[in-house]
């Protein structure tokens, strides 16, 4: 768990960051998470942030797959009011995981959604 850990912090928990798409492969046991990643360190903000940097976490053997999309009334009201700011991550958490087998990891957005991902093995590219 530490070295997930080690490798989610060099990327700066991809905080501020934007999913761009989600991908389920390998007969559904394998998850791909592709970011708009905006950092050059933990502290400055690329400097071209209108050309897409795309990074991908892929999760094998994926056992859970738990998306919570609370959408804000103004959204349910007014679809039309979505934008990229929905999709910005505030930070990805590794947490402690029930099953012993596995890793959780939990993303975050500021508003009320997240997705909690229990998995075997990661990449990053």
């Amino acid at each position: 768990m530490i070295e997930i850990k080690n490798k989610l912090k060099e990327y700066n928990n991809f905080q501020e960051c934007i999913i761009e798409d989600i991908v389920f492969s390998d007969f559904g046991t394998s998850v791909s998470i592709s970011f708009d990643y905006i950092w050059i360190n933990e502290k400055e903000l690329r400097k071209n942030l209108d050309e897409k940097h795309i990074v991908t976490l892929k999760f094998f053997l994926v056992n859970k797959f738990l998306m919570e999309n609370e959408l804000s009334k103004v959204l349910v009201d007014s679809p039309n009011s979505m934008n990229w700011g929905i999709n910005e991550i505030s930070k990805i958490n590794i947490i402690e995981s029930v099953n012993k087998m596995f890793y959780t990891v939990e993303i975050i957005w500021e508003s009320k959604r997240k997705i909690v991902l229990e998995f075997k093995g990661f990449i990053l590219s």
